[in-house]
């Protein structure tokens, strides 16, 4: 078939056959110690804090395959050499994504370390016969793949930044849409978890009631934190890589990695329910309430002058929107801590917090709409 064979007598598979029959008796071993000496494989509980981890190594790992994937299934027929996308961070993304991010993923969800042997198996199988197809490579695509080889590292992007140079335009339109996901999964938190509070009011009460100590949703709020700070932190990036000499971007994207970082503050000063409000944690809470409303008002401020007018507007009536509807629900704060009826608290203090969040989301819409613009007149 075509797909499998290109007309310069490449086989689609590669040395992945020898490969994955390497590993194989590595997998099986492995799931068969998981499944008849549990006590054997299972990590010790004390670390059990890292397991949400492991969801966003399976997101990032899937979607770091699949793009691999599919870059491969329209370029190889071609007889392309594809040295762009995630073939321009490792030459071997495809085995990467399970060697250090999917393996790694199931270690961590099932809270067992017999998955990095077949990890590690996969990757001394990618050592001993990836040789061979990259000889092979050499003698079909030449200089161009000698160059490569000099550019790319083979499964472990060990000078990175190298990397990102050599595919800095792709990879920062991948880190922008990481913008508009992180408004996607804090929203879509907001709702499952408020969903999940049997009694819990979301047009009354506050959000930071989800997390709070005692409620039933608060590993569940931090598992979703867990995933929703990297996103942010992924953002940040991208706008650092787009700004080149623009000084507002380098401001902005500083901020957001400043604010991503500070999202997992909060999972050490969460408040306390309503009738035990009162404690070192809730002044925490609270300070770090302040320092993020700051962080937005000075990224929002900064980043408004983006792109024209109409988005400048549009910056500083979410300000307007963030600080009214914001003070209507401090107004309520001292109910909160008498556990007194908060009468459409949580509806204000959402439209305070949403509207950052879809700012953010369209922030990140203005830059890749800037880049698409650049890239045409290019």
């Amino acid at each position: 078939m075509k797909i499998f064979n290109n007309e310069k007598g490449l086989n689609i598979v590669g040395q992945g056959g020898k490969i994955i029959l390497f590993t194989l008796p590595f997998l099986f071993a492995m799931i068969m110690v998981h499944l008849f000496f549990p006590s054997i494989a299972n990590l010790p509980d004390k670390i059990i804090f890292i397991k949400p981890a492991g969801y966003l190594f399976l997101i990032f790992g899937v979607f770091l395959w699949l793009t691999a994937v599919i870059q491969l299934l329209i370029e190889f027929p071609k007889g392309k050499l594809v040295t762009t996308g995630a073939y321009g961070i490792v030459r071997n993304p495809i085995y990467s994504s399970f060697c250090f991010l999917i393996l790694p993923a199931i270690t961590l969800l099932t809270f067992t370390w017999i998955y990095l042997v077949v990890s590690l198996s996969l990757f001394i199988g990618v050592k001993i016969f990836i040789k061979k197809e990259e000889k092979q490579l050499k003698e079909v695509f030449g200089k161009n793949y000698e160059n490569y080889l000099l550019e790319i590292d083979r499964m472990i992007p060990f000078n990175f930044f190298r990397a990102i140079n050599y595919n800095k335009e792709l990879i920062s339109k991948y880190l922008l849409t990481f913008g508009i996901l992180s408004t996607v999964l804090y929203i879509s938190s907001d709702f499952i978890c408020s969903y999940s509070y049997k009694g819990y009011s979301f047009f009354d009460q506050t959000m930071s009631e989800l997390s709070a100590i005692g409620a039933p949703t608060t590993s569940l709020w931090k598992m979703l934190t867990i995933l929703h700070a990297p996103f942010v932190l992924l953002f940040a990036l991208g706008v650092l890589l787009r700004a080149g000499k623009k000084l507002s971007l380098k401001i902005t994207g500083i901020i957001l990695l400043i604010y991503g970082f500070s999202l997992y503050a909060w999972l050490f000063f969460p408040m306390n329910m309503r009738e035990n409000i009162g404690e070192t944690s809730d002044s925490g809470h609270l300070v770090l309430a302040g320092v993020t409303v700051f962080l937005l008002i000075a990224l929002i401020t900064i980043g408004s002058g983006v792109r024209g007018n109409i988005f400048r507007i549009y910056s500083f009536s979410t300000l307007g929107l963030m600080m009214f509807f914001g003070f209507l629900s401090s107004t309520m704060t001292g109910s909160v801590a008498a556990n007194e009826p908060t009468p459409w608290m949580g509806i204000y203090e959402r439209i305070s917090i949403y509207s950052s969040m879809i700012w953010i989301s369209i922030y990140a819409l203005m830059l890749l709409k800037i880049s698409n613009e650049k890239n045409q007149l290019e």
